[in-house]
């Protein structure tokens, strides 16, 4: 299940139908993927059905234009403005919580490299939040 839910994560649209990856998270095609830029760095949208524990305002961040004319946007589309916080316990060099785009929803957003299974655990039907994850003193990131 675990696995099924990060293969969706990061996957986009794959018709014209619409622009979701099925699991609620809206605006995305292929080569677009639903998504925040904050401090130059892109974090993909998790599924909405993630718990959120919004944490302290980060500050400006924007939904980027998709710029290639192949998806939901236009070839000359450029960012929209939003705010996005951290997530409680979680680095926000990994996970940050913001809006879907074109909603007052608050989802949770990580960064391509980051794996959902270190901060959500799928129990007894629904899903939590794991404790704030070991971090490698190197990277920063959860520890494997």
């Amino acid at each position: 299940m675990v696995g099924a839910l990060a293969a969706a994560l990061l996957a986009g649209c794959v018709s014209d139908a619409g622009c979701s990856l099925g699991i609620g998270v809206e605006h995305a095609s292929a080569s677009c993927a639903a998504g925040v830029s904050y401090q130059d760095h892109f974090y993909v949208a998790w599924s909405d059905e993630l718990p959120v524990a919004k944490g302290e305002l980060l500050g400006a961040a924007e939904y980027p234009g998709c710029n290639d004319g192949s998806g939901c946007g236009g070839v000359d589309e450029e960012g929209r403005p939003t705010r996005v916080w951290a997530m409680r316990g979680v680095d926000p060099e990994q996970v940050v919580v913001g809006r879907a785009e074109g909603t007052d929803q608050l989802v949770v957003f990580g960064r391509l490299h980051a794996d959902p299974k270190d901060y959500f655990r799928f129990v007894g039907g629904t899903w939590h939040i794991r404790r704030a994850p070991a971090t490698s003193t190197a990277t920063g990131a959860p520890a494997r």
